[in-house]
C-alpha cells in the first residue's frame, strides 16, 4: 500500500493513497474517498491483501522490526477512512469480499497467537502493535458484509475464546482501553447486524459464539478518558438497553443457572467484574436480572381479555397490548380491546386511580426512607448534565414481582434513573409532568417502563437547589449548610453521607 501520511501522529490532516500510475487521493475526505474507489482497479490492486502479507512476512522474521508497527498503523488508517468517508453502497460494490475475507483471516490468526501470549494471559494488556491491529476492528464492522464474515467465519468464537483465556489465567479485567475496544467491536457488530436480524437473533448468536458472556464483564470496567472511551460508553448503553427489551431472550439465557444469567448476578454481588462500575451498568443489570426471573416462563404472563389468546411465552411470543390506562387489561388487537371496552370501562377507572394512588404511596415512602442516597445521586446526575434541580425527573418505575404485588423496579434508591425533564419530548409525558416554573425535581410514576403519571406530592424545600446545592458542598468537604439543614453537628454529616443512612432532615419534610 503505497500511502503518504504522518502516520505517528494522533492527528491525521492527510492521508494519500498512490496508485501504480502516479495518481494520489486524499482518503481523509468523502470526495478523495469517492475518486479513489472511483478509479482504483480492485482485481488488479489488493492494498488490504498485499498489506496484510507484508505484515506476516515481517511478522515471521522479525516481530519487533519498526515497519511492522507502521504497516499494522498504516492499514489501521486507511480502513478507517476508506470506510468512514465513502458512501455505505459503493464501499460494499467496490471493495471485493476477498479483501475483507483477508483482514478477517489475519485477525483470526492474531487473536490465536495472542491467546498463548504470557503478556495477555498473566496481564491482559496488550502491546502499542497489538492494539492497533484489534482497533483495525473497529471501522470495518461498521459495514454489514464484514459483520457477516465474521460470524460466518467463527470471529466471535475466537474472540470469546481470546477474553476467556485471560479471565482464566488472571481472573482480573484486561486494561480499560482493551475492554474499551472490544466492547465497541461487539457493539458495532450487533448495530450493523440489525439491518438483517431482530434484536433477539443478534443476540442469540452473540450469546452462542461465548462473546456476550465476555462482553457482559468488559461493560462493568471503568472507562478511562478520551474519545474512544466515550464512544465505549455510548455503545455499551446503547445495547445494553436492547438487551433490556427482549424479554423472551433474557428469559431463556439470563435466569439463575445460565452463564449470562449467573455472571450478572455476580457481578451485582461484587463477585465479579469490576467494582467501580458505573452506577448505570449496575441499574441495568438489576433490571435483567429482575425481568429474567419474574416468574414461570413457561406459563403465559398475560391473555387477551376478549378472546383468551396467550402471550409472551416462549412458545408464543405474542406481544399482548396493555391497556394504557390501567395497564391491567391485556388484548391481542384493537378490535379485542374496543369489543371489551363496554365492560371494561368501569374497572378501568376504578382500578387506574387505585393502582396510582397505591404507587404514590409507595414511592413517597421509598424516597423518604432513602433520602440522602436519592439526593446524593442528583448531585451527580445535575452536575453531569448542566442543569439545575428543577430540570431534573427522577423516575420511579413500578413492575409486579413474582407475588403480583407491584414494587419499585428500581433498588436501592441509588440506582433511580434521573433524567432531564428535556429528554421527555413525548406529548404524553410532558401533559404528565407539573408545568413550569418549579422549585424542586419531580417524580415521574412508570409501570412497566411505561409512564403512566407524576408524583406531585415529593415536591418542596427537601429537594430544592438549595437543598442540593448544601448536599453537593458536603460532597466537596464543607459540612456547615448541610448540617443546618439536617439539625445535626458538622462531625456527624460525613457518617450519614458515607452510609447512604436512611435519614430524613429534620428541616421541611416531604
Amino acid at each position: 500500500m503505497n500511502t503518504n501520511t504522518s502516520i505517528l501522529s494522533d492527528e491525521y490532516p492527510s492521508f494519500d493513497v498512490t496508485l501504480p500510475d502516479g495518481r494520489e487521493f486524499d482518503i481523509s475526505t468523502a470526495a478523495g474517498t469517492a475518486s479513489y474507489l472511483q478509479n482504483v482497479d480492485f482485481t488488479t490492486i489488493r492494498p488490504i491483501d498485499t498489506t496484510v502479507k507484508e505484515l506476516i512476512k515481517i511478522q515471521k522474521n522479525e516481530r519487533e522490526n519498526p515497519n511492522y508497527l507502521n504497516l499494522v498503523m498504516t492499514l489501521n488508517q486507511f480502513l478507517a477512512f476508506l470506510v468512514n468517508n465513502a458512501d455505505r453502497d459503493v464501499f460494499l460494490e467496490k471493495v471485493p469480499q476477498v479483501e475483507i475475507q483477508s483482514w478477517l483471516n489475519y485477525m483470526i490468526q492474531e487473536l490465536k497467537r495472542l491467546s498463548e501470549t504470557p503478556i495477555w494471559t498473566q496481564t491482559g494488556a496488550l502491546n502499542e502493535c497489538d492494539t492497533i491491529a484489534l482497533t483495525i476492528c473497529i471501522p470495518l464492522f461498521s459495514h454489514l458484509a464484514p459483520v457477516e464474515l465474521a460470524f460466518d467465519n467463527d470471529f466471535f468464537e475466537v474472540l470469546a475464546n481470546f477474553a476467556k483465556v485471560q479471565r482464566e489465567g488472571n481472573h482480573a479485567l484486561p486494561n480499560p482501553e482493551v475492554c474499551e475496544c472490544l466492547s465497541i467491536i461487539v457493539g458495532n457488530a450487533f448495530f450493523v447486524a440489525l439491518s438483517k436480524w431482530t434484536p433477539e437473533k443478534a443476540f442469540k448468536k452473540l450469546e452462542a459464539s461465548g462473546v456476550l458472556f465476555e462482553y457482559l464483564r468488559y461493560a462493568t470496567t471503568p472507562s478511562s478518558q478520551g474519545r474512544r472511551a466515550a464512544q465505549a460508553i455510548r455503545s455499551i448503553d446503547a445495547l445494553l438497553a436492547n438487551l433490556r427489551d427482549c424479554h423472551v431472550f433474557l428469559f431463556k439465557k439470563f435466569q439463575r443457572g445460565q452463564p449470562c444469567g449467573d455472571l450478572v448476578s455476580a457481578i451485582l454481588q461484587g463477585q465479579d467484574g469490576s467494582p467501580q462500575r458505573r452506577p448505570e451498568i449496575t441499574s441495568v443489570f438489576q433490571e435483567i436480572v429482575f425481568i429474567a426471573n419474574q416468574g414461570d416462563v413457561t406459563e403465559p404472563r398475560h391473555i387477551c381479555s376478549t378472546c383468551g389468546l396467550a402471550g409472551e411465552t416462549y412458545a408464543v411470543e405474542q406481544k399482548l397490548l396493555a391497556c394504557s390506562r390501567c395497564h391491567s387489561a391485556y388484548y391481542c388487537s384493537k378490535r379485542c380491546q374496543r369489543a371489551d371496552w363496554k365492560n371494561h370501562k368501569p374497572f378501568c377507572k376504578t382500578c387506574s386511580k387505585t393502582k396510582i394512588d397505591s404507587m404514590e404511596k409507595r414511592a413517597e415512602s421509598f424516597a423518604i426512607e432513602n433520602y440522602v442516597s436519592i439526593v446524593m445521586r442528583m448531585v451527580v446526575e445535575c452536575d453531569k448534565a448542566g442543569l439545575e434541580v428543577e430540570d431534573m425527573v427522577i423516575e420511579v418505575d413500578f413492575a409486579l414481582n413474582q407475588d403480583g404485588v407491584d414494587r419499585p423496579l428500581l433498588e436501592p434508591t441509588s440506582l433511580f434513573k434521573i433524567k432531564p425533564r428535556l429528554s421527555y419530548d413525548n406529548d404524553f409525558s410532558k401533559e404528565l409532568l407539573p408545568k413550569p416554573p418549579l422549585k424542586a425535581a419531580c417524580f415521574l410514576l412508570l409501570f412497566n417502563t411505561k409512564i403512566i403519571g407524576s408524583l406531585a406530592l415529593i415536591m418542596g424545600e427537601a429537594f430544592s437547589s438549595t437543598t442540593v446545592d448544601a448536599f453537593r458542598q458536603a460532597m466537596l468537604g464543607d459540612f456547615g449548610a448541610l448540617a443546618a439543614y439536617m439539625g445535626v453537628r458538622p462531625d456527624e454529616v460525613p457518617g450519614i453521607l458515607q452510609g447512604h443512612t436512611q435519614y430524613l432532615p429534620c428541616g421541611p419534610r416531604l
